[in-house]
């Protein structure tokens, strides 16, 4: 597969891709290879000529080369510079080799894209001044095998799970209702920071029951009403409690009594003018009489009451509401004598 890059105005050198299949071929083992280890680097192969097509002289060759996230313009996704003593970009006959990756890293590049562009620039006189910039870009292609790679979604090796390898598993897995493990076997199983290993909301468990030793009961029906205890070693059973006979009439007592009416009642009083009647637990108190404390009736309020109303007073006595009283004699008024009198 063979494409011509435009040359400049400003140099008289073009460039020819003499091997874009190759650099396919590489690009789909790095896009999402879940090989443990290879080499993250693109090999990229070109060839410098003049404007009559032919081959520039061999030597060490200034390039840069960028890849872009559109045709023209765009955002610079990733970049290197083959310049300098120990990074040139050396021809024979026109042709060079590189890695793509040997100086900048291409771990940072997004490759799971449909659009990513590269671009050549060429710095005759390596002064540090890209003259040549290289034009249409070339869109990185792919090749059959990238299209099973794609399926991987661009998950690396470390983001799969292996089980030969006892992987530990950092995320959460979410089963739903529609997931049957119907064949898989898992012999040991560890919950950890949490409460619950799950919660059976419908349905009827279908395993088998959980023995005494695993936290279980052993038992696989429960019937309402029973107690469970302890039938045998490592293992329970239900039982009546009507068959228990924890009765008040056969079991002691102890310190602590049982309730009954009777003993309640019987740890009561009342004095005067309350009475109490042991039998119904019942208090009680009666009127108030010329012999015997009690409540007072509203008839006797209101005779009370009346005879208080009744009463008057001449001077030198006086009365306001609930108070009588009288003023100290003087020379014009009648009343009390003070002492000094």
């Amino acid at each position: 597969m063979k494409g011509w890059f435009k040359k400049s105005k400003l140099s008289t050198a073009s460039i020819f891709i003499t091997s874009a299949m190759l650099f396919g071929m590489f690009f789909s083992t790095f896009i999402a290879s879940t090989n443990a280890a290879f080499n993250e680097q693109i090999n990229y192969q070109g060839k410098l000529t003049d404007a009559s097509n032919v081959a520039v002289s061999d030597g060490n060759k200034c390039i840069k080369f960028r890849m872009m996230d559109a045709p023209t313009a765009g955002t610079e996704l990733w970049a290197e510079e083959w310049k300098g003593s120990t990074s040139y970009a050396t021809t024979t006959s026109g042709q060079f080799s590189v890695l793509l990756g040997s100086h900048q890293t291409l771990s940072s590049v997004n490759f799971n894209q449909s659009s990513i562009y590269l671009e050549l620039q060429f710095d005759p006189a390596c002064d540090g001044t890209y003259e040549e910039v290289f034009s249409p870009r070339k869109k990185l292609g792919s090749v059959p095998s990238a299209f099973e790679s794609k399926k991987l979604g661009g998950k690396l090796e470390s983001d799969l799970a292996t089980l030969a390898e006892n992987e530990i598993i950092a995320g959460q897995w979410n089963f739903n209702a529609t997931t049957t493990l119907s064949t898989t076997t898992i012999s040991k199983l560890t919950v950890t920071n949490d409460t619950n290993l799950g919660i059976i909301k419908t349905g009827t468990w279908n395993g088998t029951t959980i023995a005494t030793n695993y936290g279980g009961t052993g038992l696989t029906s429960f019937t309402l009403g029973q107690l469970f205890y302890a039938s045998g070693s490592g293992t329970m059973g239900q039982i009546a409690t009507s068959s228990l006979g924890l009765l008040t009439t056969n079991v002691t007592e102890g310190s602590n009594l049982y309730y009954t009416d009777t003993r309640s009642r019987s740890s009561v009083s009342a004095t005067t003018p309350l009475s109490y009647n042991l039998s119904t637990g019942a208090f009680s108190i009666n009127p108030a009489s010329t012999s015997a404390n009690g409540y007072l009736s509203s008839t006797d309020w209101t005779t009370f009451n009346n005879k208080e109303s009744v009463l008057t007073f001449s001077g030198p006595l006086s009365r306001s509401v609930n108070t009588i009283s009288m003023p100290s004699a003087t020379g014009s008024v009648n009343g009390y004598l003070v002492s000094t009198d």
